[in-house]
């Protein structure tokens, strides 16, 4: 009678045990893919139109479910047998290709505020496919295709060239392609987003055009410039230029806007020090003036200082436009008792003729 290697038996049955198992487990997680399939032919959908950034970055059911479990099955890819080969590149394919489908249909048919987060999902790698998914959007879609989009940097160059318009409104105008904007889209791009050094610079630089001046003026007094800036425009500017005068004139404005804000803490030392800058300064400049406090307003005038009609005639705006409850309507009996309203002032008078909060408080 042979003898039995018992081992060997062992070792042969747990073979069998073991591949009976791991054949089990693959067909069971074939089971569930096709089930998260199922669901997800329905809840990807609604998921994607709740939160379309985070649906567009999911390129698996697994993954979209977190089920770790499920995941390392489909990436047994390495030293398994060829049945077990042939079952994980199917439950791959299965996990993979729901998702792919669905972000497919979703980047085409979808609103446009959904569908551009799925760019990558219809192989917009491609230039001729990048322009034509950019040219059927709507204005939104192609603002947040330039912003968030994945197009090709020479796709948006020959975008860019075609149309100005929604680079402008997206603010992404590269530092190279900014000088090619006319100077009415220069001014709204400046209007629209905060500038960089390179294209401020640009600006100052075309601020001999009196638009351009305006807008300059605008930004630099709200703003001032960068350390940088402020550097370039000493040495590149020359002074004979009309956009020297404009730059120092709105630097002024912002730096004496600033010092009066600064310096409305309510302190005596502060207001010694107000009283010390406009004597210093021989008054102020109209932004400055708009940014006085009632304090300073009065001070300003026991100093025998007027403020121009273009301050008066704001401040009546301000409450012809919101009545008692405007931060400029205080200032308005003091008008009256420091007679600021000239009586030349058409404007002041036409303001408060058309508001009865306004003609209530100049003529009580």
């Amino acid at each position: 009678m042979a003898k039995i290697n018992f081992k060997k038996f062992v070792e042969c049955v747990c073979d069998v045990l073991t591949f009976i198992t791991a054949l089990v487990c693959v067909i069971i997680a074939i089971c569930a893919m096709l089930v998260a399939d199922a669901v997800a032919l329905f809840a990807y959908p609604v998921y994607a139109t709740l939160a379309p950034r985070k649906a567009a970055d999911i390129d698996s059911i697994s993954g979209w479910i977190g089920f770790e479990w499920l995941e390392d099955m489909c990436e047994l890819k390495h030293n398994i047998s060829w049945p077990f080969s042939w079952l994980n590149m199917v439950l791959h394919f299965m996990d993979a290709v729901v998702i792919a489908l669905l972000g497919w249909v979703t980047a085409w048919t979808a609103p446009m505020k959904i569908r551009f987060w799925f760019i990558d999902a219809v192989n917009l790698h491609k230039p001729h496919i990048q322009k034509k998914y950019f040219q059927m959007s709507d204005e939104g879609g192609k603002i947040n295709l330039i912003k968030y989009g994945h197009l090709q940097k020479d796709v948006l160059l020959e975008l860019f060239r075609e149309n100005h318009e929604p680079f402008i409104k997206a603010g992404k105008v590269e530092d190279d392609w900014f000088l090619a904007l006319g100077i009415e889209e220069i001014i709204r791009y400046s209007q629209l987003h905060t500038l960089g050094a390179y294209k401020m610079k640009a600006m100052l630089n075309k601020a001999d055009e009196p638009r351009i001046a305006g807008e300059v003026t605008r930004v630099i007094r709200l703003n001032g410039l960068s350390v940088e800036v402020i550097n370039w425009f000493h040495g590149n500017i020359r002074q004979e230029r009309s956009a020297y005068q404009t730059i120092k004139s709105a630097l002024k404005d912002h730096e004496q806007a600033v010092t009066v804000l600064a310096l409305q803490t309510g302190e005596q030392k502060d207001a010694d020090k107000f009283v010390e800058y406009i004597r210093l300064n021989h008054g102020l400049g109209k932004y400055a003036q708009k940014a006085m406090s009632k304090y300073q307003y009065m001070t300003f005038h026991k100093e025998g200082y007027k403020l121009e009609a273009e301050v008066v005639n704001s401040k009546l705006r301000d409450v012809a436009k919101d009545g008692f409850s405007s931060k400029s309507a205080h200032f308005i009996p003091m008008f009256v008792e420091y007679k600021e309203i000239a009586a030349d002032n058409e404007v002041a008078k036409d303001l408060i003729a058309s508001s009865e909060v306004l003609t209530k408080m100049v003529y009580a």
